[in-house]
C-alpha cells in the first residue's frame, strides 16, 4: 500500500465525520432518537444557527411531529445543501447552514412581497423547490448538532490531540499515553462501529466507544509513525491489554497487522525500501514520480517520517474556510497518496 496512515486518522470534513459517527450504508444514514426530531428540538449548530425557518404555512421547523420516528437521508449530489458542503472541514459548516438558513428564510417572505398574479405565481412555482430545500435543511441541521456533540466531547479531543502529535513527529506525552491505556483498561468488546453491523438504532453516543477498531486505529498510527521509536515493552504490553480486553482471537488480528506492516512488532525485521532490480512496484512509482523524495540511504528507518519532510505532510498555516491546500480535509496533514498525485503531475517524466 501506498498511503497505509491516512484511513488511520480521524476524517473532519462534514461528510467524513457522518461516516465517522453514524456510519455510511448504501450511500444514506439514517437519524433515530432525538436525531430524528427538528434541529431546535434537538440544539443548535453554532450560536446562530438556522433561525426559526418557518413554511409559508407560519409552521416552525421546530415543531415536534413525528417524533421518535427513523429518517432516513440519501446522501449524494441531488441534494444541492449537501453538494455544497460535504467536502468542507466541519468547523466551517455551522456557519454556511446558517447562512442558507436566513436566504431561505428571505425566500419564504418573498410571498409577502408579492402584489400581481403573476408575482403570485411565481412564488408558487418556486415554492415546492423552497419545501424541499427546508427539509434538507432540517436533516443537515439535525447531522451536524449530532456531530458536533461528538466533536466537543473530551473523548474526541484527546484522540485527535494523539494523532495530531503523531503526525506532526512528536513523541506523546504521559498523559496521551495514559489514554491509550484507559482506552484498553475501559475497553467495550461489545461496541459496534458506524457502518459495521446494520444501522445504528438509536442516537450515536457522545464519547466513541472504546471499540477494538477504535483501539487499533491508535496502536497502528503509533507503530507506522514512531517506526524505529517504537519500544518492545511498550508493543508487548499492549499486545497483552488487546488480548485480555478483547478475546485470545484478537492475536490473530494482531498477527495479521504484525505481518502487513501496520502494527509491527519492533524485534520483528526492519522494514527496507528496495533500491535496483528487485524493487517493489510501489517503492517504483515513488522514486519514479517524486525523485527527490528517494531516500539517500537505501534503508531508512523511518520511511514515514522521512515522506513528512520530503511531501511536506504538514501544513502549519492551514486555511479551513477557505482551502488552498489539500491538507484542510484534516486540519494541518495532507494524505501522502495526494501528495504523491501532486508530484505526478508536476513532475510526469
Amino acid at each position: 500500500a501506498v498511503d497505509m496512515v491516512t484511513p488511520l486518522l480521524t476524517q473532519l470534513t462534514y461528510e467524513g465525520l457522518i461516516s465517522e459517527v453514524y456510519g455510511v450504508i448504501n450511500g444514506s444514514v439514517t437519524l433515530g432518537g432525538v436525531a430524528a426530531l427538528a434541529p431546535s428540538t434537538a440544539g443548535s449548530v453554532t450560536a446562530a444557527s438556522t433561525p426559526g425557518v418557518s413554511g409559508p404555512g407560519g409552521s416552525s421547523s421546530g415543531d415536534t411531529q413525528g417524533a421518535g420516528k427513523r429518517r432516513r437521508i440519501m446522501l449524494n449530489d441531488g441534494d444541492a445543501i449537501y453538494r455544497e458542503i460535504r467536502s468542507m472541514n466541519f468547523a466551517g459548516v455551522g456557519a454556511l447552514l446558517s447562512k442558507i438558513s436566513r436566504q431561505l428564510q428571505d425566500n419564504y417572505e418573498s410571498r409577502h412581497r408579492a402584489k400581481t398574479v403573476q408575482e403570485i405565481r411565481s412564488f408558487v412555482g418556486k415554492l415546492g423547490g423552497l419545501q424541499a430545500e427546508h427539509q434538507s435543511l432540517k436533516s443537515h441541521v439535525s447531522l451536524a448538532e449530532s456531530i458536533m456533540r461528538r466533536t466537543q466531547s473530551d473523548d474526541f479531543n484527546a484522540i485527535l490531540e494523539i494523532e495530531q502529535s503523531l503526525v506532526g513527529g512528536n513523541d506523546l506525552t504521559k498523559e496521551q499515553l495514559a489514554y491509550i491505556e484507559k482506552m484498553l483498561a475501559l475497553a467495550d468488546p461489545n461496541a459496534s462501529v458506524p457502518g459495521v453491523g446494520g444501522e445504528l438504532r438509536e442516537q450515536p453516543p457522545v464519547s466513541i466507544p472504546n471499540s477494538i477498531h477504535k483501539v487499533l486505529r491508535v496502536l497502528c498510527l503509533y507503530s507506522l509513525w514512531r517506526g524505529p521509536n517504537f519500544k518492545q515493552k511498550t508493543y508487548d504490553a499492549w499486545y497483552e491489554d488487546v488480548v485480555a480486553a478483547f478475546g485470545h482471537h484478537q492475536a490473530i488480528t494482531l498477527d495479521n497487522l504484525n505481518r502487513v506492516g501496520l502494527l509491527s512488532s519492533p524485534s520483528s525485521t526492519a522494514q527496507v525500501i528496495p533500491s535496483g532490480p528487485g524493487e517493489s512496484r510501489a517503492s517504483g512509482l515513488l522514486n519514479s514520480v517524486a525523485p527527490s523524495t528517494k531516500p539517500r540511504n537505501p534503508v531508512h528507518a523511518n520511511s514515514i517520517g522521512f515522506l513528512r519532510k520530503a511531501l511536506n505532510l504538514i501544513v502549519s498555516d492551514v486555511r479551513e474556510s477557505n482551502p488552498d491546500d489539500a491538507s484542510y480535509v484534516y486540519s494541518g496533514y495532507a494524505p501522502i497518496s495526494v501528495r504523491l498525485v501532486q508530484c505526478l503531475v508536476r513532475d510526469p517524466a
